[in-house]
């Protein structure tokens, strides 16, 4: 998720409560789909991965930041 926050945020800036809230909720939505018996390669767990992370930025820029 760092490497995403970097990568994306487009010169957006969040204070150190918000990153801890984005990476709970990533972390959180992350396990959720490991745990939920989904299967992926290694390239599909990457692109999951990257979607996730620019889901939970874009609605974080939108002023969402409750981590469920």
């Amino acid at each position: 998720m760092h490497k995403f926050l970097h990568d994306y945020l487009g010169g957006a800036v969040f204070d150190p409560p918000a990153v801890g809230i984005m990476l709970a909720a990533f972390d959180g939505a992350w396990q959720c789909l490991r745990s939920s018996g989904a299967r992926f390669s290694d390239d599909q767990a990457e692109a999951v991965r990257e979607n996730l992370a620019k889901y939970i930025i874009e609605q974080a820029r939108h002023g969402e930041l409750d981590e469920r």
